[in-house]
């Protein structure tokens, strides 16, 4: 034990002598940390200017980043600053041309009235001479009565008002059908509207009060009153499918069964014509699937009547107008018709893609089997009910077509209770 003593009493004092040689006098304890101490601030000096290297390096990396980024964005904003730019130049030019086209419009129209006024000028002088020439023989009785033998002085005077009472109304019909005639040589195409049967008496009977039920204008009371509902609604059913038809009955059954006949291939079906009459623009069905479209116009004429290319031109119209409202769902054309087309009609036809297609009238089921979207009822509709044309059939759906009124009842289907009494 005392030797270790003495060995670090040596250690301790060659130590000593050490410092004391090296620094000239005894090392303080401050002195002594200090100089332990240096390395490491030293080594933390350098740590803390690696660190600030590495930061500033990074910092200038994200900044070079941000200012690849600002001026990424910067173009891009340019280039659709510019875009937008153009487009409402493009629109005030549109805005510009639409405006002048306007005008345009309004100075033809404002033309077209005067230029009528002018013409019509004489239609009342020239009916006027017409109804004198087509009353005379009133005039010439009225003489008759004044000079015969006994002479009839009141009934002489009663055929002379009753000449001019008839010799206004020749007047104003014989005006109109000059105004007429010059509108039809104008305007040729007006008598495809007359052609349509829009005027016949029986055009738009399917507009009557909604709770009127339709198969008592079919049946006797006696029938009606005997039958069953199935029997007296098969009965009005085979009556109105076998009856005589005005034109545009006639024509409303051949869109139904042209409509049909795209339905049974998967088509969702529009019938515009029906539902629009004179407003359909010429789009009798629209008939869609998928990414398909196509407007089609129907005509169901006799063997005798001409399609022309006028026709051909209101389809396509109406088709190029369709696509300008459906740019991203654009349509074809069909022309669907019982009768054949001129030649030029032909050729004008094929020139721009409209597909023709000459098909007669066939049967087909006329019964609409529809459910009710909010309460589920299954109500049928006869084809002259008031809620017929509007009712869609969806088979997808659980709805169906039905060709009689116990095939219809039997898939649990009835008729609207106001129909049933």
């Amino acid at each position: 034990m005392e030797a270790l003593i003495v060995i670090l009493l040596i250690v301790a004092g060659i130590e000593g002598l050490v410092i004391y040689f090296m620094h000239g006098e005894k090392e303080s304890d401050e002195a002594r940390i200090r100089r332990l101490a240096e390395p490491e601030i030293a080594k933390s000096k350098n740590l803390c200017r690696e660190e600030q290297e590495k930061y500033k390096k990074l910092c200038a990396e994200e900044q070079e980043k941000y200012k690849k980024l600002c001026s990424t964005e910067s173009t891009k904003y340019a280039a659709k600053h510019k875009e937008m730019s153009a487009l409402e130049s493009k629109f005030q030019a549109s805005a510009q041309e639409c405006e002048a086209v306007k005008k345009q419009y309004e100075k033809m129209m404002a033309d077209f009235d005067s230029f009528i006024k002018k013409k019509c000028e004489i239609y009342p002088h020239l009916a006027g001479t017409m109804a004198d020439l087509l009353t005379l023989h009133y005039e010439k009785s009225a003489e008759y009565l004044v000079h015969k033998p006994n002479p009839a002085y009141t009934e002489a005077s009663r055929i002379k008002e009753l000449r001019k009472e008839t010799k206004k109304i020749i007047a104003q019909m014989k005006e109109n059908e000059y105004k007429y005639a010059y509108i039809v040589k104008l305007y040729p195409n007006i008598t495809d509207i007359f052609d349509s049967g829009f005027n016949d008496e029986q055009a738009f009977e399917l507009e009557t009060e909604e709770n009127t039920d339709r198969v008592r204008l079919l049946l006797t009371p006696e029938e009606y009153q005997r039958l069953t509902v199935t029997q007296r609604n098969q009965l009005a059913l085979d009556r109105y499918l076998a009856g005589r038809k005005s034109k545009w009955q006639i024509g409303r059954d051949y869109e139904l069964y042209i409509g049909y006949q795209y339905e049974q291939q998967g088509f969702r079906v529009k019938y515009s014509g029906i539902l629009e009459n004179l407003e359909d623009m010429g789009r009798d069905l629209i008939v869609t699937k998928q990414d398909k479209t196509y407007i089609i116009q129907c005509k169901n004429w006799s063997k005798a009547k001409t399609i022309h290319e006028k026709h051909i031109f209101q389809l396509f119209g109406t088709l190029v107008l369709y696509n300008i409202d459906h740019p991203k769902n654009p349509a074809s054309g069909v022309f669907v018709t019982t009768t054949q087309l001129s030649d030029k009609a032909e050729k004008i036809a094929k020139e721009l893609n409209i597909q023709v297609v000459h098909k007669e009238t066939g049967e087909f089921p006329r019964i609409k089997c529809n459910i009710n979207r909010t309460t589920g009822e299954r109500i049928y509709h006869l084809p002259f009910d008031q809620q017929y044309d509007r009712t869609v059939v969806e088979t997808g759906k659980g709805e169906c077509y039905a060709l009689t009124v116990k095939e219809a009842e039997s898939k649990g289907f009835r008729r609207a209770f106001k129909h049933v009494s």
